[in-house]
C-alpha cells in the first residue's frame, strides 16, 4: 500500500514538474515579449489593468473561491459539484455587471487610467472578471480531483495563447498595454469554454435543475461567515500588494511604475513557479487530510505542509537575489535591464508574501477567517502609508520598494502571531538555516557581475546555478518525505 502511494506521489510530481517547467518557459516568453513590444509607460498601463482586475478577483471573488476549495471534495462525494457551480456562476455574472459602474467611476472621478477608452476598459475588465475566474476554477479543481495531465495541458495552453492573442491584437490595432491585456483575456475566454466542457464530462453526477437555485438561510449563513471576513482581509491584501501602483501613477510616473512593476513581476513569476509546484503536489493530500474533526490531525497536516515548503521559499529568494542581473536580461526586453535592483526587492517581498499566505491558510482550514483582518489591516495601512509618504522623497527610487517590504513584513509578523493562537505553528531551526547555508553558494554569481552580460552568457550562468538549485530542492523534498523515504 505504501509503495503504491509513493509511486502515485512521484508520478504526480513528475507530471506537475514537467508542466511547471513548460509554464516557466512560457512565462519567460510572456515577460520577454511584452517588455520587448511595450515600453515602460505601456507596461505601467498593463500592470494598472491587472491591479484593477485583481481587485475584483481578490476582494469579491477570491473568498468564495477559497470556500469552494475547502468544500469541493465534500460536494463531489455528495454529488453536488454541478449544483454549487451554477450558484457560483450566477454570483460571477453579478460581480461582472457590478464592475461596470465601479470602473466608470474610477476613470471619470478618481483619475485612474483616464487616457484609455472607457468602453473598451469596461468590457475588458467585465469579461476578464468572469472568464479569468472560471478558467482558474476549472483547471485547478481538475488538479484537486487528481486529473493532473488535463490540468497541466489547460494551464499551459492558456499561457501560450495569452502570447499569441496579445501579439495578434497589438499588430492588428496598436502597441499598447490595453490591447496586450485584451489578448490575455481573449485566451481566458477560449480556454474557459474548452476546460469547462472537459471538466463536466469528468465530473459525472445526477443533475437536478429544481435544486440549482434553492437558496436558504442554512446554505448562505456558513458561506457568509467564512467569506465576509475573508473579503475584508483580501481587500487589505490587495491594498498591500496592488494599490501602490495607482499612487505611483498619480504622484510619480508610468515609466517608474513600469520599471518597478516589471522587476517585482519577474520575481513573482520565478517564486510562484516554485510555490505553485509545491502546492499542486501537496494541496490534494493536505485538503483531504484536514477534512476531519480532529484538530490535532489538522495541525499536523498544516505543519507538515509548511515544513515541506519553507526551505524552497527561502532557496528561491536567495537564488533570485544573487542571479538578478542575469535573470533580468533573460526575462525582459533591453529597456528594462536596469530594473534588476527591483527584482531583488521583489524577491524579498515575495518571500514575505509566500510565508504570509501559507500561514493564513490556517484561518481557512479552521473557518476562522475573521482572524485575517487585523494582520491584513496592519500590512495595508503600513504599506500604503509608507509609499504615500515616500513618493515625495528625493530617494523615492529605493524608498518605495523598501516601503512595500516593510509594510508586508509587519503584516507577516502579525499574521504569525494571530494564527499561532488557532493552531500551534512549529518551525524547526534547520528548515530555515539549512536552505540559507545551501544558498550561500549563489554568492559566487557575483564574481560574474560586470563581465560579458549578453543573453547567452546570462543564460549560461543562470542555468549552471539553476542545476544546483534543482538538486537542493530534491534534497529538501527527500528530507521532508515529499518524495517518499
Amino acid at each position: 500500500m505504501n509503495s503504491t502511494r509513493e509511486v502515485n506521489i512521484n508520478s504526480s510530481l513528475l507530471i506537475i514538474s514537467i508542466g511547471r517547467v513548460i509554464q516557466i518557459l512560457l512565462s519567460i516568453v510572456v515577460i520577454k515579449v511584452s517588455t520587448t513590444y511595450l515600453g515602460s509607460s505601456e507596461m505601467g498601463v498593463f500592470y494598472l489593468l491587472t491591479s484593477l482586475l485583481s481587485y475584483f478577483g481578490l476582494t469579491l471573488i477570491g473568498p468564495i473561491g477559497n470556500y469552494i476549495n475547502r468544500n469541493v471534495h465534500k460536494w463531489r462525494s455528495e454529488g453536488k459539484v454541478f449544483e454549487n457551480f451554477l450558484k457560483y456562476n450566477a454570483y460571477l455574472i453579478g460581480i461582472s455587471i457590478l464592475s461596470i459602474p465601479i470602473v466608470y467611476i474610477c476613470t471619470k472621478y478618481l483619475g485612474i487610467l483616464t487616457n484609455l477608452n472607457t468602453l473598451h476598459l469596461i468590457l475588458v475588465i467585465g469579461f476578464g472578471i468572469y472568464f479569468t475566474t472560471l478558467n482558474t476554477f476549472f483547471a485547478p479543481t481538475l488538479n484537486l480531483f487528481n486529473f493532473r495531465i488535463s490540468f497541466v495541458v489547460f494551464s499551459n495552453l492558456t499561457l501560450l495563447f495569452n502570447i499569441i492573442f496579445s501579439i495578434l491584437l497589438i499588430n492588428l490595432f496598436e502597441t499598447s498595454g490595453l490591447w496586450w491585456f485584451s489578448g490575455q483575456i481573449l485566451s481566458q475566454i477560449l480556454f474557459t469554454l474548452i476546460s469547462g466542457v472537459y471538466f463536466f464530462s469528468k465530473i459525472k453526477e445526477e443533475r437536478s435543475p429544481t435544486k440549482v437555485f434553492s437558496f436558504n438561510k442554512n446554505d448562505i449563513k456558513p458561506v457568509l461567515s467564512f467569506t465576509l471576513p475573508l473579503a475584508i482581509a483580501t481587500f487589505f491584501l490587495w491594498a498591500t500588494n496592488e494599490s501602490y501602483r495607482f499612487i505611483i501613477e498619480r504622484f510619480l510616473s508610468l515609466e517608474y511604475l513600469g520599471f518597478l512593476a516589471v522587476g517585482i513581476a519577474i520575481s513573482t513569476k520565478v517564486s510562484t513557479a516554485v510555490e505553485t509546484l509545491l502546492h499542486q503536489l501537496l494541496h490534494p493530500a493536505f485538503f483531504d487530510s484536514i477534512n476531519t474533526h480532529d484538530q490535532n490531525i489538522r495541525e499536523l497536516a498544516w505543519n507538515s505542509f509548511f515544513r515541506a515548503s519553507l526551505p524552497s521559499y527561502i532557496s528561491v529568494t536567495i537564488f533570485m537575489a544573487f542571479l538578478s542581473p542575469f535573470l533580468i536580461r533573460i526575462l525582459s526586453g533591453e529597456e528594462f535591464y536596469n530594473a534588476w535592483v527591483f527584482l531583488i526587492f521583489g524577491a524579498v517581498l515575495n518571500l514575505i508574501r509566500m510565508i504570509t499566505n501559507h500561514v493564513a491558510l490556517i484561518a481557512h482550514t479552521e473557518y476562522k477567517t475573521k482572524s485575517l483582518i487585523i494582520p491584513g489591516f496592519i500590512s495595508a495601512i503600513s504599506s500604503v502609508g509608507l509609499v504615500q509618504l515616500n513618493v515625495f522623497n528625493d530617494a523615492y527610487f529605493y524608498l518605495v520598494p523598501i516601503s512595500l517590504i516593510a509594510g508586508a513584513f509587519l503584516g507577516m509578523i502579525s499574521m504569525i502571531f494571530q494564527m499561532n493562537k488557532i493552531l500551534k505553528i512549529s518551525i524547526k531551526v534547520g528548515d530555515i538555516f539549512i536552505p540559507i547555508i545551501f544558498g550561500s553558494i549563489y554568492y559566487l554569481a557575483t564574481l560574474f557581475y560586470g563581465q560579458n552580460s549578453d543573453l547567452l552568457f546570462s543564460i549560461g550562468i543562470t542555468a549552471a546555478f539553476g542545476v544546483y538549485f534543482i538538486l537542493t530542492q530534491l534534497f529538501f523534498f527527500k528530507r521532508n518525505k515529499v518524495l517518499g523515504p
